[in-house]
């Protein structure tokens, strides 16, 4: 199953939409950066941004995040632990900024392909 974002809605609304999608393999928020994105409307999957709501997605095996560097999101030890431990599928991850120790977590944990 894919979901594609291709219109900024607000950050809970995405997340609880998404949250319900329990089948959901790949996750790609690309599209939704092509258009001028309001302040405040930019999806951010970060612990702070609501993250944990998503733990229900045990089958996402691909992230891809927002292709535009002013729009990545950088990514720490604590959201490296909690896909660890809630995305056990995860495969490929693209467009997340993260510096290289947790990058080096993440493949060797899970294997994930790392690429922005």
């Amino acid at each position: 199953m894919f979901f594609v974002i291709t219109t900024p809605s607000s950050q809970p609304e995405i997340l609880s939409r998404l949250s319900e999608l329990v089948r959901l393999e790949h996750l790609d928020v690309r599209e939704m950066y092509h258009r001028k994105v309001i302040p405040g409307q930019e999806l951010r999957l970060t612990l702070k941004g609501g993250l944990d709501v998503l733990k229900r997605l045990h089958r996402l095996g691909t992230l891809i995040g927002p292709k535009c560097r002013a729009n990545m999101v950088e990514w720490g030890d604590a959201e490296v632990d909690w896909v660890l431990e809630n995305w056990p599928r995860i495969e490929t991850v693209a467009n997340y900024e993260m510096n290289q120790q947790f990058k080096d977590r993440l493949q060797d944990a899970s294997g994930a392909y790392l690429f922005s």
